[in-house]
């Protein structure tokens, strides 16, 4: 037998952490696989902080840095919190767990990175591991041109006419398909900044946040947020558009969640949305013709308001043209319609359509 020497040893690390006492964190399923690695000490100012763009909240479980050693390159995946203490305290070197590759890619170690805490069965918060998956997600697609990805319910593009995308994350992040589905259709039209108002209420203390958003918060809201999703769609709008209305919507629903309201359907809350435009129209309207003529009215059976006129939508190719021509059209209406109670009907319609066009600005 070989003698290990005291700065490097090989060393199995097959311990699973001990767990945590928090609220609201996941625990991994996948079985604990060994993984070939040793301790060595190296200097300080080698050790770089990789970063996916997408850094955990939940503590390292790991005692030391850990490190993949490339050529030349030394990354660390997990734990640069001790390299920047190390750097504080002035230390030249520091202990490390590491493993040895001959080559690399950033998708490759965002991998590495997301599996040693899911071998260990480390616990993670539902919102992170659902925010690493879609960052890996993003990170294929961006360095493996031709990569297409599927809508709910569309035809599935394969990759390599074998794997499709949701297989191919499940294979290297040893999860079940099904599994990283649901993390993509729950972070699917979040916006950046309402995960980052996820992560901040993740960070707070229970007593302030009541409930934190898990993993029983993005299952109830699942089918509502899809259902909203197919609605807004139907609309024609832009990805963006459609981003910031889903992301206004989750947010909406997770405070009736945190407060222990029931949640209700999002598109009842566009409808709630749809009524107050109603108002302000009418009210508008009413400063434009105050007194309507009883003697010259025609009673007309009431009907529902569209959302959204999506003839307008898809029949002009900018929303500035959009509001033109609706601003074209109140004007024809004011200056043509006879009758006052038709007149204000229908221009409260148009005026609703413009103030939804407004809000998408």
């Amino acid at each position: 037998m070989e003698n290990e020497s005291n700065e490097e040893k090989d060393m199995v690390l097959i311990d699973v952490p001990e767990k945590a006492n928090e609220e609201n964190l996941e625990e991994k399923s996948v079985p604990t696989t060994e993984k070939r690695t040793k301790y060595i000490e190296i200097e300080v100012d080698s050790i770089n902080e990789f970063d996916p763009g997408s850094q955990y909240i939940s503590k390292s479980p790991w005692p030391l840095p850990y490190v993949i050693k490339t050529s030349g390159l030394n990354f660390c995946i997990d734990g640069y919190n001790y390299v920047t203490d190390a750097k504080s305290t002035g230390a030249e070197k520091i202990g490390v767990i590491a493993e040895d590759w001959e080559t690399y890619s950033d998708y490759e170690l965002a991998v590495r990175r997301f599996n040693i805490r899911d071998e260990h069965k480390t616990i993670t918060y539902y919102i992170e591991s659902m925010r690493q998956i879609y960052k890996l997600k993003k990170m294929y697609m961006e360095s493996n041109e031709g990569v297409i990805e599927f809508g709910v319910g569309g035809n599935r593009k394969n990759l390599d006419d074998k794997l499709n995308l949701n297989l191919k994350l499940a294979t290297d992040l040893n999860l079940n398909p099904d599994t990283v589905g649901k993390y993509l259709t729950d972070i699917r039209y979040l916006s950046n900044e309402a995960i980052e108002k996820f992560i901040e209420f993740q960070k707070k203390p229970v007593e302030e946040v009541g409930q934190y958003p898990g993993k029983d918060f993005f299952e109830n809201v699942r089918p509502k947020k899809i259902k909203y999703i197919v609605e807004l769609q139907s609309w024609n709008l832009k990805y963006g558009e459609i981003e910031e209305k889903v992301s206004e919507g989750v947010l909406s629903a997770y405070q009736e969640y945190r407060t222990e309201q029931p949640i209700k359907e999002f598109s009842d809350k566009l409808q709630k949305e749809n009524d107050t435009m109603r108002k302000v129209a009418e009210n508008l309207f009413s400063e434009i013709v105050p007194n309507p003529d009883p003697e010259n009215s025609i009673t007309e059976p009431e009907k529902p308001t569209p959302l959204v006129d999506v003839t307008i939508l898809k029949g002009e190719p900018s929303i500035d043209d959009q509001m033109k021509a609706l601003a074209e059209k109140i004007i024809q209406v004011i200056k043509e319609e006879k009758n006052k109670d038709i007149k204000k009907a229908r221009c409260s319609e148009l005026v609703i359509q413009l103030l939804k066009l407004i809000g998408l600005i």
